[in-house]
């Protein structure tokens, strides 16, 4: 079997290599005006491959500055670490629509193994194609300021790093556009989500700790604000050129010590250990197709009764709303967000909580920190909702046809409440992440010992902003929608009215974004009086805006535009 199976590896190799090969070959023969063989001709382009190799040893060389060379090193070893995953996803779909993949599924080999004898000769594809980019990773880790055998060690890591990544990436999304899986799915394992999140948190906590900390600790002052928007510029400007020498010159000095280097190959160490578990596992199982939607009648999933508990007790009479969560935790597993506890903690919580605890530990003043969070719970509300809406159907009104047409059949709603609820499904959803932020936000009053005023304008502030966020949202999906059976089988309508609709409907979005922006500028790089006497302007102004967004989702739009919607 393994005899087979490396015939067909090289046999697969020599063919893309022809093909992929053949218009160099043919450059080359018309350059030097002889017809030389394909392996000589191989060889030349290899040689000229390194040419790029030979150009950056030259620019490394010249570069005297110690840390100047070592800052280099480090962004060419980061994009040579991103580049195969890039390349494993762009040849994701040549790989998965490659004529050799009905043949070899009509063969009586496993499935699972002839697959990964495809993808180890895809990695190996990808040696060749890329090795020009690797190779300048490779001499840049051979310059780094360590001894010979580590460098050594390390160029061993390095390559099966990412001969790993392009493997697993490149697997990950053969087999989503298959539609098949591998079992166990250790991408859907709750703790390893978690430790992913923790592992997101951590650097943004501390990234935010070295950017922000310096301008914290020199805050703007608020006799500026008098001065004009061009004197504050010019404060801030000074203070950010100040923080990026100093940070600058305190990150140069880390690639001076071996330590760095050690946590780095550590840290290849583990990811290597985990992918070559991953890969030993996934190697004894054999494929089988997701399964088919469950039948349910009751919710069984602790996350969807905690939804049906929300819509029992504030929207008990509203018929859609049980259903499309029933629909929904029946059809989830055909989604490209199979996770339910996504649902609940979504990827938004690492910068959440990563930003929102260095402003806690950062600033001085509660005050100042509400008004910071309410701009990071924008933030997090707007990407949650964005996710949640792009990959969840049954939030499209379009996604129902027979559903509109049995609306226009009754007597007791119209099209207009079928699309409401669509936006109270939404918010249901954003319901677990909006407590999260506020658990934080307490926190954060306890150990700013903020006032009982200040929580509950902090509190209210962050529903406010839910509700305006939730709403608007979803507003593209009431006004783009097409109920058509000629268009039965798109989810919008991506025309140029649409768009334009779309634009409009993004302005009180980029609004409130760039106003919240402001908000937590003046928090965070002000003094602290001046976010003290701007937080209930601001929550006065939410109290406005959710207002009018509250009056004009519950107002039945009559007129030309109502039996637009509803033809």
């Amino acid at each position: 079997m393994r005899k087979s199976f490396g015939i067909l590896s090289k046999s697969m190799i020599l063919d893309q290599f022809r093909q992929d090969f053949a218009g160099v070959t043919q450059k080359i023969r018309e350059n030097l005006g002889i017809k030389l063989p394909n392996a000589l001709c191989w060889v030349i382009a290899g040689i000229l491959q390194l040419t790029l190799l030979f150009l950056f040893a030259i620019f490394l060389e010249s570069i005297s500055h110690e840390k100047i060379r070592n800052i280099i090193i480090f962004f060419v070893l980061l994009f040579n670490v991103l580049l195969p995953r890039v390349m494993a996803r762009q040849n994701s779909s040549r790989v998965s629509n490659h004529p050799i993949q009905e043949l070899l599924w009509q063969s009586g080999r496993n499935g699972h193994q002839l697959l990964n004898v495809v993808l180890v000769t895809e990695t190996i594809m990808f040696w060749i194609h890329e090795f020009m980019f690797e190779a300048i990773a490779i001499y840049a880790i051979l310059k780094s300021p360590l001894h010979w055998a580590s460098s050594l060690l390390l160029i061993a890591l390095w390559i099966l790093l990412v001969s790993t990544i392009y493997y697993t990436t490149l697997k990950r999304n053969v087999l989503r556009n298959w539609g098949v899986t591998a079992m166990p799915a250790f991408h859907q394992n709750f703790p390893l989500y978690i430790l992913k999140v923790v592992c997101l948190t951590v650097p943004i906590y501390f990234i935010s700790k070295l950017l922000f900390s310096p301008l914290i600790n020199h805050p703007i002052p608020a006799e500026r604000l008098g001065q004009g928007l061009g004197a504050v510029m010019r404060e801030f400007s000074a203070n950010i050129k100040a923080t990026i020498t100093s940070r600058f010159n305190h990150i140069l000095d880390w690639f001076q010590y071996e330590w760095i280097y050690i946590i780095l190959a550590a840290s290849l160490v583990v990811y290597a250990m985990f992918t070559l578990g991953y890969l030993y596992y996934s190697s004894k199982l054999s494929f089988h197709r997701k399964r088919l939607s469950p039948q349910l009648d009751n919710t069984r999933s602790l996350y969807f009764k905690f939804y049906h508990g929300i819509v029992n007790m504030l929207w008990r009479k509203n018929p859609w709303l049980s259903r499309d969560l029933m629909i929904m935790e029946r059809t989830i597993g055909q989604t490209k967000l199979p996770q339910k506890f996504i649902l609940v903690f979504p990827p938004a919580i690492s910068s959440i909580v990563g930003l929102s605890f260095f402003l806690i530990y950062g600033l001085g003043s509660f005050t100042n920190f509400v008004l910071a969070f309410w701009f990071i719970c924008c933030f997090a509300l707007y990407q949650t909702a964005w996710l949640w809406v792009w990959n969840y159907p049954i939030l499209h009104p379009s996604s129902e046809l027979r559903q509109i047409d049995l609306v226009k059949l009754s007597a007791d709603y119209s099209v207009q409440n079928y699309m409401r609820s669509k936006t109270l499904l939404l918010l249901v959803l954003l319901v677990p992440l909006q407590l999260i932020m506020n658990l934080i936000l307490i926190v954060g009053a306890i150990k700013l010992k903020g006032s009982l005023p200040e929580i509950i304008v902090g509190i209210i502030g962050t529903w406010l902003l839910f509700v305006m966020i939730g709403i608007m949202s979803s507003y593209w999906l009431k006004y783009c929608s097409r109920f058509d059976y000629a268009n039965m089988f798109l989810i919008r309508m991506d025309t140029y009215e649409t768009r334009i609709v779309q634009q409009f409907y993004t302005i009180p979005k980029r609004f409130i974004t760039g106003a919240m922006f402001v908000l937590f500028f003046v928090a965070v790089f002000f003094e602290t009086s001046v976010g003290q006497k701007l937080v209930y302007d601001a929550f006065l102004v939410f109290v406005i805006v959710t207002g009018f967004t509250l009056y004009f989702f519950f107002k039945n739009k009559k007129g030309k535009r109502a039996s637009l919607v509803s033809e």
